[in-house]
């Protein structure tokens, strides 16, 4: 028996139960597109932070209090903070590798403006924060530091702004309310997307000093320090100028270990990818055991086919067919079975993931890579959760065959 004859017959039989056959390969149908789902939104989402972080700048090194509490990257004390003399050790160092540093304190108020209301990120920034992390004028002006010197109640909104407070009206000089205080809007950044966990574009910018003076309280701590490497080659020692500055105002003894730490974007990235991808590796490995779950499903009914058409194969051996053509026969069987399956599968799988990539504003990742694993598992699964039952009635004897009832 050739090929095409098999794969000829094995069709016809799998149409012949067209509900059974569906039965069979539904397993196959939400493994595959459980897993190419999972890996497409895992790698899309992977690629938003990764690009959200990178637009930071490969030069820009971010300063945080507290020693690590853990074995993790992010075990560390919530307590910590930096003193306004340890930024001031910093603004006012003789800069060898480092370009500028910033401050910044970050909390969360009520924001109003007419009648709509929202609880929003406030960030105080002093120096070049803005410039620093980033943030580019749409229009208006930037925070200055003449704001800063005469505690001016002036703000940079988030271009999501404009329309959720603001009602797509021309913010630009006009007056809102941050936890009763009234802010003058003086400048609109353009929009800058997630840094993987808030919304900048929903941020407010504001004088650091105004925001110790009517929000925050002058005893506001310190959690957040940038600086920006005067190049992306001096990015390591510019970490160990800023160490350096940092240990002596921080009465850090020779020997101890520094009670703040300083991250490259780099370094941010490296550790979200890894996170990312243990995720995405998880969650893949839950979904891939709905394969092996259809698999043992496909085994299940091709015990039962070898059964219904023992008197077939008995048949067959008998007017010549060799024990190799029907072991041809009901794994090509298996593998149509699972082909089919995996093939509906992705298309499933792809469709539902440019779905969610465009609802949630994200790539569409779904890579070659994903597909070929896809349909190469099918196959897989097919030969190997096949061959036993193809095998078995390959080894059938022809004359007990025709007797079977």
């Amino acid at each position: 028996m050739n090929l095409l004859s098999a794969l000829n017959i094995a069709i016809k039989s799998l149409t012949s139960s067209k509900l059974r056959t569906f039965l069979t390969i539904l397993g196959i149908i939400i493994g595959v597109f459980s897993v190419i789902t999972l890996q497409g939104v895992g790698k899309g989402a992977q690629a938003y932070i990764e690009k959200s972080i990178s637009s930071f700048g490969s030069n820009v090194l971010t300063i945080s209090p507290g020693r690590p509490t853990g074995s993790n990257a992010f075990s560390f004390d919530l307590n910590a903070k930096f003193s306004q003399r340890d930024y001031d050790s910093l603004a006012n160092s003789s800069k060898q590798y480092v370009a500028d540093y910033a401050a910044a304190i970050q909390g969360s108020y009520r924001v109003t403006y007419q009648d709509n209301v929202k609880v929003l990120a406030v960030i105080g920034q002093t120096g070049n924060f803005a410039k620093i992390r980033n943030f580019t004028i749409n229009r208006g002006r930037e925070i200055s530091a003449q704001d800063e010197a005469s505690l001016s109640k002036v703000a940079v909104i988030g271009p999501d702004l404009v329309t959720s407070i603001f009602d797509d009206e021309n913010p630009i000089g006009k007056e809102f309310k941050m936890n009763g205080v009234p802010f003058k809007v003086v400048g609109i950044t353009d929009p800058k997307g997630s840094n993987g966990f808030v919304n900048t574009d929903e941020s407010i910018l504001i004088p650091l000093t105004t925001m110790k003076q009517y929000l925050a309280g002058q005893d506001a701590a310190i959690r957040n320090i940038v600086a920006e490497a005067k190049g992306p080659e001096f990015t390591n020692l510019a970490k160990d100028e800023i160490s350096r500055i940092l240990r002596a105002s921080r009465n850090v003894k020779e020997g101890e270990t520094n009670d703040f730490r300083v991250t490259s974007s780099d370094e941010a990235l490296g550790i979200v990818t890894q996170i990312t991808n243990v995720l995405t590796l998880f969650l893949t490995a839950i979904a891939a055991i709905s394969l092996l779950v259809g698999g043992i499903g496909i085994m299940n009914i091709m015990f039962v086919t070898v059964s219904e058409r023992t008197k077939e194969i008995g048949l067959r051996k008998a007017i010549g067919a060799k024990n190799n053509d029907i072991l041809l026969q009901f794994l090509i069987e298996a593998v149509v079975v699972t082909v089919l399956g995996g093939v509906i599968g992705l298309v499933m799988g792809i469709l539902t993931t440019a779905l969610i990539a465009s609802v949630a504003n994200i790539p569409n990742v779904v890579s070659i890579e994903s597909i070929a694993l896809a349909l190469g598992v099918s196959i897989t699964i097919g030969l190997v959760f096949g061959i036993y039952p193809a095998r078995k009635a390959s080894k059938l004897n022809p004359i007990d065959a025709l007797r079977f009832e």
